[in-house]
Protein backbone atom coordinates (compact mmCIF):
# COMPACT_ATOMS: atom_id res chain seq x y z
CA UNK A 1 0.00 0.00 0.00
CA UNK A 2 1.52 3.06 -1.49
CA UNK A 3 1.61 6.21 0.68
CA UNK A 4 1.08 8.68 -1.42
CA UNK A 5 -1.89 10.77 -2.67
CA UNK A 6 -2.86 11.68 -5.93
CA UNK A 7 -5.62 14.24 -7.21
CA UNK A 8 -8.08 12.53 -9.59
CA UNK A 9 -11.51 13.47 -11.21
CA UNK A 10 -14.15 12.30 -13.28
CA UNK A 11 -13.73 15.22 -15.88
CA UNK A 12 -10.67 16.71 -16.49
CA UNK A 13 -9.28 20.66 -17.87
CA UNK A 14 -8.96 19.46 -21.54
CA UNK A 15 -11.48 22.78 -22.62
CA UNK A 16 -12.58 26.26 -21.23
CA UNK A 17 -16.17 25.25 -21.16
CA UNK A 18 -15.25 22.03 -19.04
CA UNK A 19 -13.47 23.77 -16.06
CA UNK A 20 -15.71 26.70 -15.87
CA UNK A 21 -18.54 25.89 -15.63
CA UNK A 22 -18.75 24.23 -12.22
CA UNK A 23 -19.63 26.10 -9.18
CA UNK A 24 -17.09 24.75 -6.95
CA UNK A 25 -14.22 22.32 -7.01
CA UNK A 26 -13.08 20.05 -4.02
CA UNK A 27 -10.17 18.64 -3.97
CA UNK A 28 -9.63 15.23 -1.82
CA UNK A 29 -6.81 13.09 -1.39
CA UNK A 30 -6.87 9.64 -3.07
CA UNK A 31 -4.14 6.83 -2.77
CA UNK A 32 -1.63 7.35 -5.67
CA UNK A 33 -2.55 4.35 -8.77
CA UNK A 34 0.65 5.54 -10.61
CA UNK A 35 3.30 7.86 -10.64
CA UNK A 36 4.05 8.33 -14.58
CA UNK A 37 3.52 11.74 -15.80
CA UNK A 38 0.29 11.96 -17.69
CA UNK A 39 -0.26 14.26 -20.52
CA UNK A 40 -4.32 15.14 -19.10
CA UNK A 41 -4.13 16.28 -15.21
CA UNK A 42 -6.87 16.24 -13.50
CA UNK A 43 -9.19 17.32 -10.24
CA UNK A 44 -11.85 15.78 -8.41
CA UNK A 45 -15.13 17.99 -8.42
CA UNK A 46 -16.71 16.17 -5.98
CA UNK A 47 -15.55 14.83 -2.51
CA UNK A 48 -15.08 10.74 -2.43
CA UNK A 49 -14.49 11.15 1.30
CA UNK A 50 -17.56 12.04 4.03
CA UNK A 51 -19.41 15.12 3.44
CA UNK A 52 -16.93 17.91 5.13
CA UNK A 53 -17.05 21.57 4.82
CA UNK A 54 -18.02 22.94 1.29
CA UNK A 55 -18.18 25.99 -0.42
CA UNK A 56 -16.22 28.89 1.88
CA UNK A 57 -14.90 26.10 4.45
CA UNK A 58 -13.19 24.59 0.91
CA UNK A 59 -10.35 26.86 1.56
CA UNK A 60 -9.18 25.55 4.77
CA UNK A 61 -9.97 22.07 4.37
CA UNK A 62 -10.21 21.23 0.56
CA UNK A 63 -6.23 20.53 0.29
CA UNK A 64 -5.21 19.02 3.58
CA UNK A 65 -5.58 15.35 3.00
CA UNK A 66 -3.11 15.37 -0.10
CA UNK A 67 0.03 15.21 1.75
CA UNK A 68 2.51 14.46 -1.38
CA UNK A 69 2.47 18.00 -2.68
CA UNK A 70 5.08 16.32 -5.94
CA UNK A 71 1.54 14.65 -7.08
CA UNK A 72 0.49 18.69 -6.96
CA UNK A 73 2.59 19.63 -9.18
CA UNK A 74 3.00 16.97 -11.33
CA UNK A 75 3.02 18.17 -15.04
CA UNK A 76 1.85 17.20 -18.31
CA UNK A 77 3.29 16.78 -22.14
CA UNK A 78 3.32 20.36 -22.45
CA UNK A 79 4.60 20.80 -18.63
CA UNK A 80 1.82 22.14 -17.17
CA UNK A 81 -0.01 21.60 -13.63
CA UNK A 82 -3.08 21.54 -11.97
CA UNK A 83 -2.76 24.94 -11.21
CA UNK A 84 -1.28 26.16 -14.61
CA UNK A 85 -5.12 23.93 -16.18
CA UNK A 86 -7.19 25.85 -13.14
CA UNK A 87 -5.53 29.69 -14.30
CA UNK A 88 -5.75 29.04 -17.92
CA UNK A 89 -9.76 28.43 -17.62
CA UNK A 90 -9.73 31.54 -14.93
CA UNK A 91 -11.80 28.92 -12.03
CA UNK A 92 -11.11 31.13 -9.05
CA UNK A 93 -11.85 28.24 -6.58
CA UNK A 94 -9.57 25.64 -7.49
CA UNK A 95 -6.93 28.30 -7.77
CA UNK A 96 -7.97 28.88 -4.13
CA UNK A 97 -7.45 25.14 -2.90
CA UNK A 98 -4.80 24.08 -5.00
CA UNK A 99 -2.35 27.54 -3.64
CA UNK A 100 -3.70 26.63 -0.50
CA UNK A 101 -3.01 22.95 -0.64
CA UNK A 102 0.68 24.03 -1.80
CA UNK A 103 0.85 23.77 -5.27
CA UNK A 104 4.26 25.10 -6.79
CA UNK A 105 3.20 28.67 -8.31
CA UNK A 106 6.55 29.14 -9.92
CA UNK A 107 6.71 26.24 -11.76
CA UNK A 108 6.50 27.22 -15.65
CA UNK A 109 5.38 24.54 -18.69
CA UNK A 110 7.34 24.04 -22.00
CA UNK A 111 7.08 27.90 -23.02
CA UNK A 112 8.24 29.18 -19.91
CA UNK A 113 5.21 30.49 -18.26
CA UNK A 114 3.55 30.38 -14.76
CA UNK A 115 0.52 29.43 -13.55
CA UNK A 116 0.12 33.73 -12.92
CA UNK A 117 0.90 34.45 -16.19
CA UNK A 118 -1.37 31.77 -18.37
CA UNK A 119 -4.43 33.36 -16.34
CA UNK A 120 -2.79 37.18 -16.96
CA UNK A 121 -2.99 36.29 -20.54
CA UNK A 122 -6.10 34.27 -20.81
CA UNK A 123 -9.15 35.42 -22.89
CA UNK A 124 -11.43 36.70 -20.97
CA UNK A 125 -14.52 37.55 -23.52
CA UNK A 126 -17.66 37.93 -20.81
CA UNK A 127 -15.62 36.58 -18.47
CA UNK A 128 -13.96 39.68 -17.00
CA UNK A 129 -15.47 38.90 -13.57
CA UNK A 130 -13.32 35.63 -13.36
CA UNK A 131 -10.63 36.89 -14.44
CA UNK A 132 -10.45 39.45 -11.84
CA UNK A 133 -11.24 36.85 -8.87
CA UNK A 134 -8.34 34.05 -10.39
CA UNK A 135 -5.62 36.68 -10.39
CA UNK A 136 -7.09 38.08 -6.64
CA UNK A 137 -6.23 34.55 -5.89
CA UNK A 138 -2.68 34.90 -6.63
CA UNK A 139 -2.35 38.07 -5.54
CA UNK A 140 -4.29 36.81 -2.08
CA UNK A 141 -2.25 38.58 1.05
CA UNK A 142 -5.20 38.53 3.45
CA UNK A 143 -3.65 36.12 5.74
CA UNK A 144 -1.34 38.59 7.20
CA UNK A 145 -3.84 41.73 6.88
CA UNK A 146 -6.98 40.49 8.21
CA UNK A 147 -7.74 41.85 12.06
CA UNK A 148 -6.20 39.17 14.31
CA UNK A 149 -2.73 37.95 14.33
CA UNK A 150 -2.13 34.22 14.37
CA UNK A 151 -2.08 33.31 17.93
CA UNK A 152 -3.45 29.46 17.96
CA UNK A 153 -0.40 28.22 16.61
CA UNK A 154 1.95 30.08 18.51
CA UNK A 155 0.07 29.57 21.29
CA UNK A 156 2.28 29.15 24.65
CA UNK A 157 1.01 26.51 28.13
CA UNK A 158 2.34 28.86 30.28
CA UNK A 159 1.11 31.52 28.56
CA UNK A 160 -3.00 33.24 28.32
CA UNK A 161 -3.57 34.76 25.10
CA UNK A 162 -5.95 37.44 25.51
CA UNK A 163 -7.03 40.87 23.85
CA UNK A 164 -5.79 42.22 27.34
CA UNK A 165 -2.42 40.19 27.12
CA UNK A 166 -0.25 38.99 24.19
CA UNK A 167 -2.13 39.53 20.95
CA UNK A 168 0.96 40.09 18.49
CA UNK A 169 3.60 37.88 16.63
CA UNK A 170 6.97 38.78 15.96
CA UNK A 171 9.92 37.57 14.43
CA UNK A 172 14.04 38.37 14.43
CA UNK A 173 15.46 38.48 11.06
CA UNK A 174 19.19 38.85 10.72
CA UNK A 175 19.88 40.28 6.49
CA UNK A 176 23.75 39.03 6.17
CA UNK A 177 25.18 40.84 3.16
CA UNK A 178 28.36 41.35 2.11
CA UNK A 179 30.80 42.74 4.69
CA UNK A 180 28.03 44.05 7.07
CA UNK A 181 24.67 42.90 8.71
CA UNK A 182 21.13 44.40 9.81
CA UNK A 183 19.24 42.93 12.71
CA UNK A 184 15.66 43.68 12.39
CA UNK A 185 12.34 42.84 14.46
CA UNK A 186 9.18 42.27 12.36
CA UNK A 187 5.76 42.29 14.11
CA UNK A 188 2.33 41.17 13.73
CA UNK A 189 -0.21 42.93 15.43
CA UNK A 190 -3.19 45.45 13.07
CA UNK A 191 -0.15 45.29 10.42
CA UNK A 192 2.96 44.15 9.60
CA UNK A 193 5.69 46.72 11.09
CA UNK A 194 9.71 47.06 10.93
CA UNK A 195 12.08 47.95 13.69
CA UNK A 196 15.47 47.88 12.43
CA UNK A 197 17.33 47.30 15.41
CA UNK A 198 20.87 47.39 14.37
CA UNK A 199 23.54 47.34 11.34
CA UNK A 200 26.88 45.77 11.44
CA UNK A 201 29.42 46.94 9.18
CA UNK A 202 32.99 46.08 8.40
CA UNK A 203 32.30 42.41 9.26
CA UNK A 204 34.42 39.92 8.09
CA UNK A 205 32.33 36.13 7.58
CA UNK A 206 34.82 35.24 4.94
CA UNK A 207 37.96 35.28 7.94
CA UNK A 208 35.34 33.78 10.23
CA UNK A 209 34.64 30.89 7.64
CA UNK A 210 38.47 30.25 7.21
CA UNK A 211 39.22 30.16 11.21
CA UNK A 212 37.11 27.01 10.68
CA UNK A 213 40.62 25.63 9.00
CA UNK A 214 42.60 25.75 12.07
CA UNK A 215 39.57 25.45 15.13
CA UNK A 216 36.25 24.19 13.90
CA UNK A 217 34.37 25.79 17.36
CA UNK A 218 33.32 29.65 15.85
CA UNK A 219 33.41 30.57 19.69
CA UNK A 220 36.85 30.18 19.68
CA UNK A 221 36.92 33.27 17.09
CA UNK A 222 36.92 36.85 18.69
CA UNK A 223 35.30 38.31 15.61
CA UNK A 224 32.17 36.09 16.26
CA UNK A 225 32.13 36.69 19.87
CA UNK A 226 32.08 40.43 19.21
CA UNK A 227 29.21 40.13 16.67
CA UNK A 228 27.36 37.90 19.12
CA UNK A 229 27.55 40.43 21.79
CA UNK A 230 26.78 43.48 19.72
CA UNK A 231 23.61 41.11 18.21
CA UNK A 232 22.55 40.48 22.04
CA UNK A 233 22.40 44.07 23.26
CA UNK A 234 20.47 45.03 20.44
CA UNK A 235 17.92 42.76 21.01
CA UNK A 236 18.26 43.61 25.12
CA UNK A 237 17.66 47.14 24.21
CA UNK A 238 14.52 46.35 21.70
CA UNK A 239 13.15 44.24 24.52
CA UNK A 240 13.83 47.15 27.53
CA UNK A 241 12.18 49.94 24.84
CA UNK A 242 9.86 48.40 22.68
CA UNK A 243 6.87 48.05 25.25
CA UNK A 244 4.83 46.34 21.94
CA UNK A 245 7.23 43.72 22.11
CA UNK A 246 5.78 42.55 25.61
CA UNK A 247 2.51 41.79 23.83
CA UNK A 248 4.31 40.01 21.10
CA UNK A 249 4.86 36.23 20.84
CA UNK A 250 8.16 35.69 19.11
CA UNK A 251 7.38 32.72 16.45
CA UNK A 252 9.95 33.02 13.99
CA UNK A 253 13.89 33.59 13.79
CA UNK A 254 15.48 33.78 10.35
CA UNK A 255 19.51 34.99 9.56
CA UNK A 256 19.68 34.99 5.90
CA UNK A 257 22.94 35.06 3.53
CA UNK A 258 22.75 36.26 0.18
CA UNK A 259 24.79 36.49 -3.16
CA UNK A 260 27.96 36.84 -1.40
CA UNK A 261 27.43 33.49 0.13
CA UNK A 262 26.37 31.48 -3.26
CA UNK A 263 29.75 33.26 -4.47
CA UNK A 264 31.88 31.31 -2.27
CA UNK A 265 34.07 28.63 -3.37
CA UNK A 266 32.68 25.33 -2.16
CA UNK A 267 34.98 24.95 0.99
CA UNK A 268 34.13 27.95 2.40
CA UNK A 269 30.62 27.52 2.01
CA UNK A 270 31.12 24.26 3.48
CA UNK A 271 33.41 25.65 6.47
CA UNK A 272 30.30 28.76 6.62
CA UNK A 273 27.75 26.22 7.69
CA UNK A 274 29.37 25.83 10.71
CA UNK A 275 29.29 29.60 11.52
CA UNK A 276 26.13 30.05 10.27
CA UNK A 277 24.65 27.51 12.56
CA UNK A 278 26.27 29.03 15.53
CA UNK A 279 24.89 32.15 14.78
CA UNK A 280 21.48 30.91 14.22
CA UNK A 281 21.58 29.09 17.73
CA UNK A 282 23.18 31.77 19.89
CA UNK A 283 20.05 33.98 18.75
CA UNK A 284 17.79 31.86 19.23
CA UNK A 285 18.88 31.12 22.77
CA UNK A 286 18.95 34.71 23.29
CA UNK A 287 15.31 35.60 21.84
CA UNK A 288 13.89 32.56 24.02
CA UNK A 289 15.36 34.15 26.93
CA UNK A 290 13.90 37.13 26.44
CA UNK A 291 10.69 36.15 24.95
CA UNK A 292 9.92 33.46 27.66
CA UNK A 293 8.95 31.19 25.11
CA UNK A 294 9.70 27.61 24.88
CA UNK A 295 9.74 27.50 21.14
CA UNK A 296 10.96 29.64 17.94
CA UNK A 297 11.72 28.30 14.83
CA UNK A 298 14.77 29.08 14.37
CA UNK A 299 16.83 28.89 10.68
CA UNK A 300 19.39 29.97 8.39
CA UNK A 301 18.75 30.46 5.02
CA UNK A 302 20.69 30.80 1.85
CA UNK A 303 18.33 33.54 -0.13
CA UNK A 304 18.77 32.40 -3.84
CA UNK A 305 18.47 35.59 -6.29
CA UNK A 306 14.79 34.25 -7.54
CA UNK A 307 13.54 34.25 -3.71
CA UNK A 308 14.58 37.78 -3.14
CA UNK A 309 13.00 38.69 -6.15
CA UNK A 310 9.57 37.04 -5.18
CA UNK A 311 9.99 38.37 -1.49
CA UNK A 312 10.65 41.73 -2.77
CA UNK A 313 7.58 41.53 -4.96
CA UNK A 314 5.37 40.14 -2.07
CA UNK A 315 6.59 42.80 0.14
CA UNK A 316 5.34 45.77 -2.58
CA UNK A 317 2.45 44.16 -2.99
CA UNK A 318 1.06 44.07 0.73
CA UNK A 319 2.42 47.85 1.00
CA UNK A 320 0.33 48.80 -2.13
CA UNK A 321 -2.47 46.89 -0.57
CA UNK A 322 -1.99 48.83 2.90
CA UNK A 323 -1.83 51.95 0.39
CA UNK A 324 -4.81 51.72 -1.09
CA UNK A 325 -3.76 51.12 -4.63
CA UNK A 326 -4.21 48.95 -7.52
CA UNK A 327 -1.36 45.65 -7.39
CA UNK A 328 1.75 46.08 -10.22
CA UNK A 329 1.93 43.63 -12.83
CA UNK A 330 5.92 43.78 -12.10
CA UNK A 331 8.26 44.93 -9.80
CA UNK A 332 11.97 46.74 -11.29
CA UNK A 333 14.65 46.14 -9.08
CA UNK A 334 18.37 47.87 -9.53
CA UNK A 335 21.63 48.35 -7.46
CA UNK A 336 25.13 48.54 -8.85
CA UNK A 337 24.62 45.50 -10.22
CA UNK A 338 21.98 43.71 -11.58
CA UNK A 339 18.51 44.87 -12.38
CA UNK A 340 15.73 42.27 -11.28
CA UNK A 341 12.35 42.10 -13.08
CA UNK A 342 10.10 40.26 -10.81
CA UNK A 343 6.47 39.34 -11.75
CA UNK A 344 3.63 36.93 -12.32
CA UNK A 345 5.75 34.45 -10.62
CA UNK A 346 8.10 35.01 -13.13
CA UNK A 347 11.99 36.46 -12.91
CA UNK A 348 14.33 37.36 -14.98
CA UNK A 349 17.84 39.22 -14.20
CA UNK A 350 19.78 41.70 -16.03
CA UNK A 351 23.35 41.56 -15.67
CA UNK A 352 23.81 45.82 -15.93
CA UNK A 353 26.67 46.49 -13.55
CA UNK A 354 26.45 50.25 -12.68
CA UNK A 355 29.65 50.57 -10.61
CA UNK A 356 31.62 49.68 -13.69
CA UNK A 357 29.76 51.66 -15.97
CA UNK A 358 30.69 54.70 -13.99
CA UNK A 359 34.13 54.18 -13.91
CA UNK A 360 34.35 53.59 -17.30
CA UNK A 361 32.21 56.77 -18.48
CA UNK A 362 34.38 58.68 -16.49
CA UNK A 363 37.06 57.36 -18.53
CA UNK A 364 35.91 57.44 -21.55
CA UNK A 365 38.57 59.04 -24.40
CA UNK A 366 35.28 60.99 -25.96
CA UNK A 367 34.15 62.10 -22.53
CA UNK A 368 30.80 61.50 -21.00
CA UNK A 369 28.90 61.82 -23.73
CA UNK A 370 30.53 59.13 -25.62
CA UNK A 371 30.71 56.82 -22.79
CA UNK A 372 26.82 57.25 -22.21
CA UNK A 373 26.17 56.22 -25.63
CA UNK A 374 28.50 53.10 -25.04
CA UNK A 375 26.29 52.37 -22.18
CA UNK A 376 22.97 53.26 -23.75
CA UNK A 377 24.10 49.95 -26.73
CA UNK A 378 25.46 47.50 -23.66
CA UNK A 379 21.39 48.11 -21.95
CA UNK A 380 19.76 47.62 -25.02
CA UNK A 381 21.95 44.34 -26.12
CA UNK A 382 21.46 43.09 -22.60
CA UNK A 383 17.71 43.56 -21.89
CA UNK A 384 16.21 41.42 -24.49
CA UNK A 385 12.84 39.96 -24.53
CA UNK A 386 12.07 37.18 -22.84
CA UNK A 387 9.22 35.31 -21.58
CA UNK A 388 8.01 37.59 -18.33
CA UNK A 389 9.19 40.97 -20.25
CA UNK A 390 7.88 39.71 -23.77
CA UNK A 391 4.13 38.98 -21.34
CA UNK A 392 4.89 42.90 -20.22
CA UNK A 393 5.01 44.36 -23.73
CA UNK A 394 1.82 42.02 -24.66
CA UNK A 395 0.05 43.40 -21.75
CA UNK A 396 0.85 46.76 -22.88
CA UNK A 397 -0.37 46.13 -26.18
CA UNK A 398 -3.58 44.92 -24.86
CA UNK A 399 -4.40 47.64 -22.70
CA UNK A 400 -4.42 50.34 -25.42
CA UNK A 401 -7.78 50.37 -25.42
CA UNK A 402 -9.02 52.92 -22.69
CA UNK A 403 -11.33 50.78 -20.62
CA UNK A 404 -8.07 48.27 -20.25
CA UNK A 405 -5.91 48.40 -16.91
CA UNK A 406 -2.60 50.25 -17.92
CA UNK A 407 0.24 48.20 -17.16
CA UNK A 408 1.39 49.11 -13.76
CA UNK A 409 5.28 48.75 -12.20
CA UNK A 410 6.69 49.35 -8.69
CA UNK A 411 10.36 50.47 -8.85
CA UNK A 412 12.52 50.11 -6.00
CA UNK A 413 16.05 50.16 -4.73
CA UNK A 414 18.80 52.29 -6.77
CA UNK A 415 16.09 53.27 -9.45
CA UNK A 416 14.14 54.79 -6.42
CA UNK A 417 17.21 57.49 -6.52
CA UNK A 418 17.40 57.83 -10.49
CA UNK A 419 13.84 59.17 -9.92
CA UNK A 420 14.95 61.53 -7.37
CA UNK A 421 17.80 63.08 -8.86
CA UNK A 422 15.59 63.32 -11.86
CA UNK A 423 13.02 65.27 -9.71
CA UNK A 424 10.43 62.54 -10.13
CA UNK A 425 9.78 61.62 -6.63
CA UNK A 426 10.53 63.71 -3.54
CA UNK A 427 12.87 61.72 -1.17
CA UNK A 428 10.62 62.63 2.21
CA UNK A 429 6.99 61.94 0.40
CA UNK A 430 4.74 59.47 1.93
CA UNK A 431 2.31 59.66 -0.91
CA UNK A 432 2.34 57.27 -3.46
CA UNK A 433 0.81 57.21 -6.88
CA UNK A 434 1.49 55.81 -10.49
CA UNK A 435 2.88 58.06 -12.72
CA UNK A 436 2.78 57.47 -16.71
CA UNK A 437 6.21 56.38 -17.86
CA UNK A 438 6.28 58.47 -20.97
CA UNK A 439 6.60 60.99 -18.46
CA UNK A 440 9.17 59.27 -16.22
CA UNK A 441 11.11 58.59 -19.62
CA UNK A 442 10.57 62.78 -20.36
CA UNK A 443 12.19 63.61 -16.81
CA UNK A 444 15.05 61.30 -17.88
CA UNK A 445 15.98 62.69 -20.99
CA UNK A 446 15.84 66.01 -19.61
CA UNK A 447 18.24 65.32 -16.92
CA UNK A 448 20.46 63.50 -19.68
CA UNK A 449 20.55 66.80 -21.41
CA UNK A 450 22.56 68.61 -19.06
CA UNK A 451 25.36 65.79 -19.47
CA UNK A 452 27.78 68.74 -20.02
CA UNK A 453 27.35 70.28 -16.25
CA UNK A 454 29.98 68.96 -14.33
CA UNK A 455 27.18 68.96 -11.23
CA UNK A 456 25.45 66.29 -12.59
CA UNK A 457 27.15 63.46 -11.28
CA UNK A 458 27.95 60.61 -13.31
CA UNK A 459 26.20 58.07 -11.16
CA UNK A 460 22.80 59.80 -12.24
CA UNK A 461 23.38 59.91 -15.61
CA UNK A 462 24.69 56.44 -15.92
CA UNK A 463 20.78 55.45 -13.92
CA UNK A 464 18.76 57.55 -15.85
CA UNK A 465 20.31 55.67 -19.11
CA UNK A 466 19.85 52.50 -18.01
CA UNK A 467 16.11 53.31 -16.30
CA UNK A 468 15.29 54.62 -19.88
CA UNK A 469 16.86 52.25 -22.35
CA UNK A 470 15.36 49.49 -20.00
CA UNK A 471 11.83 50.88 -20.07
CA UNK A 472 12.45 51.39 -24.06
CA UNK A 473 13.15 47.87 -24.38
CA UNK A 474 10.59 46.45 -22.13
CA UNK A 475 7.95 48.21 -23.93
CA UNK A 476 7.46 49.37 -27.59
CA UNK A 477 7.51 53.12 -27.58
CA UNK A 478 4.13 52.95 -29.44
CA UNK A 479 2.50 51.75 -26.51
CA UNK A 480 4.18 52.88 -23.49
CA UNK A 481 1.50 55.43 -23.22
CA UNK A 482 -0.11 52.60 -21.31
CA UNK A 483 2.68 51.81 -18.80
CA UNK A 484 2.53 53.42 -15.45
CA UNK A 485 5.32 53.84 -12.92
CA UNK A 486 5.39 54.17 -8.96
CA UNK A 487 9.28 54.67 -7.35
CA UNK A 488 8.74 54.26 -3.68
CA UNK A 489 11.63 52.87 -1.00
CA UNK A 490 10.49 52.89 2.57
CA UNK A 491 6.83 52.97 3.10
CA UNK A 492 4.36 55.31 5.76
CA UNK A 493 2.11 53.52 5.72
CA UNK A 494 -1.62 53.71 7.33
CA UNK A 495 -2.65 50.63 9.76
CA UNK A 496 -6.51 49.43 10.19
CA UNK A 497 -8.55 50.34 11.94
CA UNK A 498 -6.93 53.53 12.92
CA UNK A 499 -5.80 55.47 9.77
CA UNK A 500 -4.41 58.64 11.87
CA UNK A 501 -1.35 56.68 13.09
CA UNK A 502 1.20 55.68 10.55
CA UNK A 503 3.86 52.66 10.88
CA UNK A 504 7.15 51.88 9.18
CA UNK A 505 7.39 48.79 6.21
CA UNK A 506 10.15 48.46 3.97
CA UNK A 507 10.04 46.16 0.75
CA UNK A 508 13.01 44.21 0.88
CA UNK A 509 13.38 39.99 1.08
CA UNK A 510 13.21 40.20 4.70
CA UNK A 511 9.15 41.56 4.76
CA UNK A 512 8.20 39.00 2.05
CA UNK A 513 9.29 35.94 4.42
CA UNK A 514 7.57 37.55 7.15
CA UNK A 515 4.41 37.46 5.24
CA UNK A 516 4.99 33.87 4.24
CA UNK A 517 5.56 32.75 7.58
CA UNK A 518 2.62 34.87 8.72
CA UNK A 519 0.54 32.62 6.24
CA UNK A 520 1.50 29.57 7.37
CA UNK A 521 0.89 30.56 10.59
CA UNK A 522 -2.74 31.32 9.81
CA UNK A 523 -3.08 28.08 8.06
CA UNK A 524 -2.19 26.29 10.87
CA UNK A 525 -4.79 28.46 13.09
CA UNK A 526 -7.06 27.38 10.48
CA UNK A 527 -6.86 23.92 10.68
CA UNK A 528 -6.76 23.70 14.34
CA UNK A 529 -9.91 25.60 14.85
CA UNK A 530 -11.80 23.43 12.26
CA UNK A 531 -10.45 20.87 13.92
CA UNK A 532 -10.53 21.17 17.73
Amino acid sequence: MTSSWQVLTSETFESHENCTRHQEAEVVGRPLLSRQRSSKLSLPLKAAQPAGPTEGDARDVGLRRIHKVEVLNAQDAEGRTALMHAAQCLHAPTIRVLLDAGADRNLVDVQGRTAQMLAHGARNVGKSRAKAQSLSEFRNVSAATISNPPLIAARKEHVAISKEGMHGVGAFVLDVGTGSCKLMLWMRFSSVTLHELVEIKELDFKGMFEHGKTDPDPKADPRFNVLIEELHAAMDEAFAKQTLIQQCLITNLCVGVTAWYRQMNSELRDLGVVVLDALRDELELKARALADSTRIDAEWIEVEQTEEAMWEHKSVEYALQRAGLDPPLALLSGGQGSVQLSGLDGFTSFNLPLKQQIKDIDSDPGGRTSGLEKWRRIVRDTVGKGVLSSHLNKAAVDSQNENSEPVRLVLISGLFYVAKAAGVVRDSSDSYAFQPASVVLEEMERMLAKVDDMKMRTQDLAGAVRLSELLKTLFDEAHVQRVELLFARDWTLPPEPDPSKKFNFRTTWTAGWWLDKLSELYRTDTHMELTS
